[in-house]
């Protein structure tokens, strides 16, 4: 058999089982690296590949997915995943950069090396080594303990926002033996996979998490204590994480948002207010965010995206000039029942923080004297 029809009928057995096709031997690494040379494969991670158009057709998240079934593939199904990994294969929204360090593992060996690869800050699209390597733009590097590589055949990889490296991170046996399987990948129980995220992200990352796992109904508080309880120092931050989780928030972009508002100090907003229409309860608006302040005066923040107006499942077909017109008509209808002040921000301006603040004063919304900023998020950063 040919090296060409081996790789084709490869791939053909991959996409069958919604994974990328492993190049088992040396002969066909060299003869997948030709090809993806000359843009007839992709190589998305080390020993493993698929062809551009399946490629390209994959959501992020499905992404992680065909990678972690081609690795536990190429692993002889063997691979147990946890921490930034298990939250793609559980559903959970997330940011994409948490990919950034790669796949991870859960393994019960205690031989795992302490190493350190965590990211910068949310805003830093480099990632930081405790031996110096690899640092990040922004200068503030905090450490995390406990993975390692596995992989180490180095490929150009093709996506900027998935690490082409495979990470362990040290988990009692007794617990990887109570391993699930979702989506036909084993991982972590959900309060696991979250607890390992605690030890690697910041409180901006660790919300929009936590708020749809409790949205999905997949993990309880009780569930994460429980685990946390038994890990050493996460428990200030999963605490502070459980404090404002919200299992009403839309989307990960809005629980990403409602962290920054929390971290720079402001009055916690209600997520989804329900506004009606006086004498036609029938007829009501969900905002983003809310603060009904105690004086009577109704603040209301909205956070436009692109999705909002050029995703056909949201708009219902509408073009984004109707769906400006609508979004108009419903402020005015708002203003109207209730004498709202409605502010708009994009989810750029939450990233950089000040124009979000500028606008939040602008609206009105109560502030501490002194926003305690960012949390600091690598208390947790030995285990």
């Amino acid at each position: 058999m040919t090296l060409d029809r081996q790789i084709g009928i490869e791939l053909r057995e991959a996409r069958n089982e919604r994974r990328l096709a492993v190049a088992g031997n040396r002969n066909v690494r060299l003869a997948v690296r030709r090809r993806a040379t000359a843009g007839e494969l992709i190589i998305p991670f080390p020993r493993l590949y698929i062809d551009p158009e399946t490629w390209m057709q994959l959501h992020r998240y499905d992404k992680v997915k065909w990678i972690a079934r081609g690795l536990d593939e190429l692993h002889g199904g063997k691979l147990v995943f946890t921490g930034p990994t298990g939250v793609a294969i559980w559903g959970m929204e997330h940011q994409y950069s948490i990919h950034r360090c790669g796949l991870v593992v859960a393994v019960g060996s205690h031989s795992v090396r302490r190493t350190a690869m965590v990211p910068c800050n949310p805003s830093c699209d480099r990632w930081s080594a405790k031996t110096g390597e690899e640092k990040g733009r922004c200068g503030n590097h905090a450490t995390s303990n406990g993975w390692k590589d596995v992989d180490k055949f180095n490929v150009p990889n093709t996506n900027d926002w998935i690490g082409a490296k495979t990470r362990r991170m040290y988990v009692p046996q007794g617990e990887i033996d109570q391993c699930v399987t979702v989506d036909g990948i084993k991982v972590m129980p959900a309060a696991r996979t979250l607890v390992d995220c605690v030890k690697l992200f910041p409180f901006v990352l660790l919300l929009p998490m936590f708020d749809s796992a409790f949205k999905q109904g997949i993990v309880t508080a009780e569930d994460i204590r429980e685990v946390a309880g038994h890990v050493r120092n996460v428990g200030m931050m999963t605490e502070q994480v459980l404090k404002y989780v919200d299992a009403r928030s839309f989307n990960g972009g809005e629980s990403y948002v409602r962290a920054v508002i929390i971290e720079e100090g402001f009055m916690v907003p209600i997520s989804q207010y329900r506004i009606e229409e006086p004498g036609n309860p029938a007829h009501f608006y969900e905002t983003d965010f809310a603060w009904a302040l105690p004086d009577g005066r109704l603040l209301i923040l909205e956070l436009d995206g692109h999705e909002k107006y050029f995703n056909p499942q949201m708009t219902g077909g509408s073009s984004a000039a109707q769906v400006g017109h609508l979004q108009a008509q419903r402020e005015g209808f708002i203003r109207q029942w209730t004498g709202a002040k409605i502010e708009r921000i994009e989810f750029r301006e939450a990233v950089k923080r000040r124009p979000l603040i500028d606008k939040l004063n602008r609206l009105g919304v109560p502030r501490m004297a002194a926003g305690p900023g960012p949390f600091p998020w690598n208390m947790a950063a030995r285990y």
